[in-house]
């Protein structure tokens, strides 16, 4: 397994390989896309913004929706930016 660069990425997208809905191509960066999270659900109740406390989780929902085929695998993980209040 790989970890693949922009240029990777695009030749996979160009190609049919990947297919990302709603994609933003400013949000593909040197080695990833940086999906937009645009509502949460927690407990069955769909929400635009959400607090969770250590060891929660919740559903994040995004405007893109990703397709790969059979020699792409994804590896959707989190990127966080904490606001102190």
């Amino acid at each position: 397994m790989q970890y693949l660069m922009t240029s990777q990425i695009q030749m996979l997208l160009d190609n049919g390989n990947i297919h990302i809905g709603d994609l933003d191509p400013q949000l593909l960066e040197r080695d990833h896309y940086r999906f937009r999270a645009y509502e949460f659900k927690v407990h069955d109740e769909i929400v635009p913004a959400v607090t969770i406390k250590p060891l929660e989780y919740v559903l994040c929902l995004s405007y893109e929706r990703f397709k790969t085929s059979a020699i792409v695998v994804g590896d959707i993980s989190q990127i966080i930016s904490v606001r102190l209040i």
